[in-house]
């Protein structure tokens, strides 16, 4: 889909054509079915924290949630947007880009509806300023390198991030009593990530 320039990364039209994108579907259309039905749910996953903005409204507050979960949330999407930008996939970097701009909405949402925003917004452009530096870092390392290193931070924090609900809970209330989904949910989203990179047309 993309070629490599002087100028950065060319993406070849040609290969958008709605009679190039429909043959490449139907091509093995159960398969096809199963990784759309795969991409739909990563969609509805990140769209999922808008019951939560919708309650911070209607209170007129955030202060009851944490933002961690939604911090190690666009941890992990901007680090699968750096990896989908390394191997030059589009529909990756699609589905990432619209992950990011979902969580910076979530998170600078919270912010506005915290009565005590100094500590939430130096939280915010520090973990932003840490990601740059971290990109930048990235930049300086060979291709090869830098998209396996990507590869295992992005992995490693969206699963440790899909730990903290769950952990947060467990010590708030000294016991376990649920069954943690949205870990088995953030793992095997993980795992299925170069799945779901080929399911969005």
């Amino acid at each position: 889909m993309f070629a490599e320039s002087d100028g950065g990364i060319l993406l070849r039209w040609e290969t958008l054509s709605p009679s190039v994108l429909i043959a490449s579907y139907t091509e093995n259309l159960a398969w096809s079915l199963f990784l759309t039905s795969t991409a739909i749910h990563a969609v509805l996953l990140i769209t999922s924290p808008l019951q939560a903005v919708y309650k911070w409204h209607r209170r007129q507050s955030s202060d009851s949630d944490t933002p961690l979960p939604y911090i190690c949330a666009i941890i992990g999407s901007l680090l699968w947007l750096r990896y989908s930008i390394f191997i030059y996939d589009w529909k990756l970097i699609l589905l990432q880009s619209y992950a990011v701009l979902m969580q910076t909405f979530f998170v600078f949402a919270m912010l506005f509806y915290r009565s005590k925003k100094r500590r939430l917004f130096r939280s915010i452009m520090a973990i932003f300023i840490g990601i740059a530096v971290l990109f930048f870092l990235i930049a300086q390392l060979p291709p090869k390198i830098g998209l396996q290193f990507t590869g295992v931070c992005a992995s490693g924090a969206q699963i440790l991030g899909s730990f903290v609900c769950p952990y947060l809970i467990a010590i708030s209330s000294k016991f376990i009593d649920f069954i943690p989904v949205s870990c088995l949910d953030t793992i095997l989203l993980s795992i299925s990530n170069p799945f779901i990179k080929h399911s969005i047309l």
